[in-house]
């Protein structure tokens, strides 16, 4: 399957996120999603197939604020 992501978080149990795709180098969300945290580890699958190719940013946001981000090039 083409431009499906397969991404694992390192989380809080309990704790709510933000996933926000972003194109490199902008600040302006194409995609935002939501979780809830059922354990320490979190793995999540992301069709990314409507997307133009070209880079993103997958951008895991903690309640805090806090950001962690991972290229991913969509080809």
């Amino acid at each position: 399957m083409n431009n499906v992501f397969t991404i694992g978080y390192t989380v809080t149990t309990g704790a709510k996120y933000s996933v926000q795709i972003t194109p490199f180098g902008s600040e302006t969300p194409i995609k935002t999603l939501g979780f809830t945290a059922l354990t320490d580890t979190i793995t999540k699958i992301y069709d990314l197939s409507s997307l133009d190719k070209k880079d993103y940013d997958v951008i895991l946001i903690d309640i805090n604020g806090t950001e962690t981000k991972r290229p991913i090039k969509i080809k």
